[in-house]
């Protein structure tokens, strides 16, 4: 398995601003600089839970029940790999095989990790649920990927839904969905993030004066 050297994050000051901002105020800096980074398709096995971190990235295939050994999935070294504080993204290519549980997200809460996102299957919902673990999936299956699934790299760069995902790059989620930042841009989208922000507090201000919305709209130029 292939695993490559981390590189420098996002700092964890800048994290950390993005924590009250939500995906949609990002996805709209994001249009605004041509990025594509919406995730769409995963969503959170948790309700009203945030996920913010670096990304730690996996790429795994999946075949019919013993295609491969146990060893070839390795859930525990993935773990290991990432830092507190990071996002294990893996990329299953939307296969409906379970690659993460409960226990996987008892020992990611130990190591300090700040979430999961799979582009495929979790399992144990109702204890990754008990747990308030931020995971987002496509698929909630039982089916286990022992024998099925195959870890081919760690934090390499990898697709999550059609969307590039490298290491390092910020993974951001809230019940609204999931966003991808390059990591080397963080700084510029947290302040024009929080430009748009103050433009819809005054906006949501005029709203509740009893304006209308298409006059605040015109006149503060948002919509």
């Amino acid at each position: 398995m292939k695993t490559s050297s981390r590189i420098k994050k996002v700092s964890a000051g800048v994290l950390e601003e993005f924590k009250d901002i939500p995906t949609s105020t990002i996805s709209d800096v994001l249009d605004s600089l041509g990025i594509m980074g919406v995730i769409t398709g995963i969503l959170p096995i948790v309700e009203g839970v945030r996920l913010f971190g670096s990304a730690v990235t996996v790429k795994e295939v999946s075949g019919p029940r013993g295609a491969y050994s146990l060893d070839e999935f390795d859930v525990g070294s993935v773990i290991e790999v990432a830092d507190k504080g990071d996002v294990i993204v893996f990329d299953l290519g939307g296969k409906p095989v379970s690659t993460w549980g409960g226990l996987a997200s008892r020992a990611a809460i130990n190591k300090g990790l700040a979430g999961v996102v799979v582009d495929g299957g979790v399992r144990d919902v109702d204890e990754i649920r008990h747990l308030k673990f931020p995971v987002f999936a496509k698929h909630r299956v039982p089916t286990t990927g022992k024998t099925r699934v195959r870890m081919l790299s760690i934090n390499e760069p990898i697709e999550c839904s059609g969307v590039k995902v490298r290491l390092g790059d910020m993974i951001v989620g809230d019940s609204t969905g999931l966003v991808v930042l390059p990591s080397e841009m963080a700084l510029d989208i947290l302040q024009k993030a929080k430009e748009l922000e103050e433009v819809e507090r005054r906006f949501e201000s005029e709203l509740k004066r009893g304006s209308s919305f298409k006059e605040t709209a015109k006149r503060l130029r948002h919509v």
